[in-house]
């Protein structure tokens, strides 16, 4: 099946990525030596961990549309660790982001009985919102229903979706983290800037 290549291929891109924003490793042109940090490495590991998960989700929603606890709740652990101990995000970020994910997506769940998002839906939202911490949950939400409306809006004009179709609604806020996670900062200060011109 092609997915396994876009799996592989994604995998790879995001790793790659990772590793520019945690580099261990550096190695200077003039140097003879190569300059190693602990702490690089294991906020590299840690997040890789989690942007395995956030693939698993990604692609198991896409193909199945369900989002099963498994490839939530691990991560966690993983995200909260990062908050601890390398406080990333803060600790208070890390707590409000989670609780107000929570509850915006509880919200939605109640609101439509079930019918707009899923369970599964409400445990990756407050697994970004620990990750991300609520600054860069912000920049993810937003991202993920922008695609959304986008991707929904070019299905419906082409006629490959109609308006009782169940679209997953997982690969977009997975989208949306890893936007948050790689250029979210460069986006709260492009926008503040633009605010306070």
């Amino acid at each position: 099946s092609p997915h396994y290549f876009y799996i592989e291929f994604l995998t790879g891109f995001i790793f790659a990525i990772t590793y520019l924003k945690f580099p261990f490793l550096q190695f200077p042109d003039i140097a003879p030596y190569i300059y190693f940090n602990g702490k690089e490495l294991l906020l590299f590991l840690n997040y890789l961990i989690m942007e395995i998960f956030l693939i698993l989700i990604f692609f198991y929603d896409l193909l199945y549309k369900e989002i099963p606890d498994i490839f939530s709740l691990p991560p966690m652990i993983f995200a909260v660790m990062n908050g601890l101990f390398f406080n990333m995000p803060g600790i208070r970020e890390m707590i409000i982001g989670g609780a107000s994910a929570g509850v915006f997506f509880q919200g939605q769940v109640i609101l439509s009985r079930g019918k707009w998002i899923g369970d599964g839906d409400v445990r990756l939202g407050i697994l970004m919102g620990i990750m991300l911490g609520w600054k860069l949950l912000i920049v993810a939400l937003f991202t993920a229903y922008l695609l959304g409306a986008i991707i929904s809006f070019y299905l419906l004009i082409t006629k490959k979706a109609n308006m009782k179709s169940t679209i997953a609604f997982g690969p977009y806020l997975v989208s949306g983290t890893f936007a948050a996670l790689f250029i979210g900062n460069l986006v709260i200060k492009w926008y503040t800037d633009l605010l306070f011109i």
